[in-house]
């Protein structure tokens, strides 16, 4: 996933003058549907590491896009947000276009 290299990127420059030279990354995720693999457990030890203080928390930022109106990836994407590990850095909104 896009996002573990992103977070690897980073640890390795931490404490050398290049890291202030990274710019922050927004990743924005289109789904259709619910996903086929387990982005959950990525997202939250990358989120993880930006509340602990290792990364600035404005360094990654990620959004959903959802497309359609299935209700398994509704469910899907605020797993996500309201999952077993809630973590600050992960912002999430949803809008209904009742």
């Amino acid at each position: 996933m896009v996002l573990g290299g992103i977070i690897e990127k980073l640890d390795a420059a931490v404490d050398t003058p290049a890291y202030r030279q990274i710019k922050p990354v927004d990743i924005i995720v289109l789904t259709d549907g619910v996903p086929t693999d387990d982005p959950a457990t990525v997202i939250q030890a990358a989120a993880r590491k930006l509340d602990e203080g290792l990364h600035h928390p404005n360094a990654v930022g990620i959004q959903f896009v959802q497309i359609g109106n299935d209700e398994g990836a509704d469910k899907a994407l605020r797993d996500l947000c309201d999952g077993p590990v809630r973590v600050s850095s992960l912002l999430c909104r949803f809008l209904d276009w009742d």
